[in-house]
């Protein structure tokens, strides 16, 4: 549980930093909401992982790990057929060379 916290912890300062940064490179928000949702993950908020994952789709919709992400969180919330949707979108990515 320690190790947990101190993980967290340390991410809420990478996102901190990152976020004065986004104004001037727009492409990395992507990862800044993939981020996010892993923090909220990890604090056991995975509804607000999956809005934080949706987001990150918005500024990088062809990024196949974005959308495989989204079917695990899918299913950790007992959502099956989101958790399909993102799974088929995943792979149809993966095969067409992604971003």
């Amino acid at each position: 549980l320690v190790e947990l916290n101190a993980d967290v912890s340390r991410l809420r300062k990478l996102l901190k930093r990152l976020k004065t940064r986004l104004e001037n490179h727009p492409q990395y928000r992507g990862g800044y909401h993939r981020l996010l949702s892993i923090q909220h993950e990890r604090e056991g908020d995975v509804r607000l992982a999956i809005e934080q994952m949706h987001r990150a789709v918005l500024y990088a919709p062809r990024h196949p790990i974005y959308q495989k992400r989204l079917a695990a969180l899918y299913l950790a919330v007992n959502q099956p057929l989101a958790a399909e949707t993102h799974q088929k979108r995943y792979e149809m990515l993966s095969n067409s060379g992604g971003q």
